[in-house]
């Protein structure tokens, strides 16, 4: 897939976090993957293990929320014959998410996820799509065609995940439209056109001239 294509169709990624994670993200314009974030803060017993509650940590001095991982029900996922809950939960740690959009918003399961907050304020990041992807070309791209972080059986049928629903962005030949995930194997820098706000309508505030690391 051409970066072209993509952005024509989905002009904007967005990034939902907690409005605790505000000054972290500020000081340093970079998104880290959990794994990252629960090694620093020293929860290796997390690394595998699904999150049925938000997670606090302490990572360099600040406070940082992790989300649950509560949509991802166990008893509806069908890891195929050989892969396991734990595996999973170490690959969807891996990477850093973003739901694709427009100006007006994210597609749906962003909008969701944005309001299932369990009490504690959710804040969302908007950036350019072009200007993501060209601020991380040293990082590997994918995308997937569901939401991968969840699971609900359908007529009988579990939802498929795994390993393979994360496709490398440059060998996705289907439609845009059919993209509800990207994400990045790493940590992501911000550009300078990143955008924040407490509301999925904004108004829209610049982490630009924001303290860097």
């Amino acid at each position: 897939m051409e970066l072209d294509d993509i952005v024509m169709h989905w002009t904007y990624c967005y990034h939902v976090t907690f409005e605790t994670n505000l000054a972290s993200i500020c000081q340093s314009h970079i998104l880290y993957p959990a794994q990252s974030l629960l090694k620093q803060a020293n929860r290796h017993d997390f690394l595998r293990r699904r999150r049925a509650r938000n997670l606090p940590l302490r990572v360099e001095g600040r406070d940082i929320l992790i989300r649950n991982q509560y949509p991802l029900a166990p008893e509806s996922l069908d890891l195929g014959a050989t892969g396991t809950l734990e595996e999973y939960v170490e690959c969807l740690n891996s990477y850093v998410y973003f739901w694709p959009g427009t100006a007006s918003g994210p597609v749906d399961d962003g909008i969701r996820m944005f309001y299932r907050t369990n009490g504690t304020p959710s804040l969302v990041i908007r950036i350019p799509t072009c200007a993501l992807i060209n601020a991380n070309q040293a990082s590997s791209v994918y995308v997937s065609t569901c939401n991968t972080g969840a699971a609900w059986t359908a007529q009988g049928l579990r939802s498929r995940r795994g390993p393979e629903v994360f496709q490398p962005f440059d060998e996705f030949s289907e439609h845009p439209a059919n993209i509800h995930e990207i994400c990045f194997a790493g940590r992501v820098c911000l550009p300078e056109q990143t955008g924040y706000s407490i509301s999925l309508s904004g108004p829209w505030r610049t982490l630009c001239g924001q303290s860097r690391h």
